[in-house]
C-alpha cells in the first residue's frame, strides 16, 4: 500500500503499508513509482520538493478512484492530508514556481479529462499526461532522471 511517512523536516514516500484505507487494486499498480522515488539516485535536485510533487500526483490518482461508501470519509481525509503536505513542503522550501507550475498542470489535466470523457480518443502521450503530469514536469525540469519514462510506460 502507498504510505506517507512523516518525520521532522518533511515527508517522504517510504513505507507501503501505512495507509491501509486505500484499496490494493488502486495502489498496487503504483508500486513501481514509489520504488523509483525511494531510490535517491533518480533525484537530481530538491528531493523534498520532488517527493512532495510525486505524492501530490499519486494523491490525484488515488482520489480519482471511487472508494466504497464506508471508506469515503477516510479517502477524502487522507487525500486532503497528501495535498496539504504538498502545499506545506513547497512553501517551506519556497518552491513557489514549482507550486504554480504544478497547479497549472493540474488545470490542464482537468481540461484533458473532460475532453477524454467526451471523445475518448486522446493520444497515448495525452493519456500519460492526464495520469502523470506533475511527475512529467519533474522530469522535464531536470528534478529527476528520464528513467521515469520506463516506469510510467510499465504502468500505462
Amino acid at each position: 500500500m502507498l504510505g506517507l511517512f512523516i518525520y521532522k523536516g518533511g515527508f517522504s514516500l517510504l513505507k507501503m503499508d501505512i495507509l491501509t484505507h486505500f484499496n490494493d487494486e488502486f495502489t498496487r499498480p503504483l508500486e513501481p513509482i514509489i520504488s523509483y522515488f525511494n531510490n535517491d539516485t533518480h533525484i537530481h535536485k530538491n528531493p523534498e520538493v520532488v517527493k512532495a510533487v510525486a505524492t501530490y500526483n499519486l494523491a490525484l490518482l488515488l482520489l480519482d478512484n471511487e472508494p466504497d461508501i464506508k471508506d469515503m470519509e477516510n479517502h477524502v481525509l487522507y487525500g486532503d492530508l497528501y495535498l496539504s503536505e504538498f502545499y506545506i513542503t513547497l512553501a517551506k522550501y519556497e518552491a513557489y514556481d514549482t507550486l504554480t507550475d504544478v497547479l497549472d498542470i493540474s488545470k490542464e489535466i482537468i481540461n484533458l479529462k473532460s475532453l477524454y470523457q467526451k471523445h475518448n480518443d486522446l493520444e497515448k502521450t495525452e493519456k500519460t499526461f492526464i495520469h502523470f503530469g506533475p511527475i512529467l514536469y519533474l522530469r522535464d525540469q531536470s528534478f529527476i532522471d528520464d528513467k521515469i519514462d520506463q516506469v510510467l510506460e510499465l504502468i500505462m
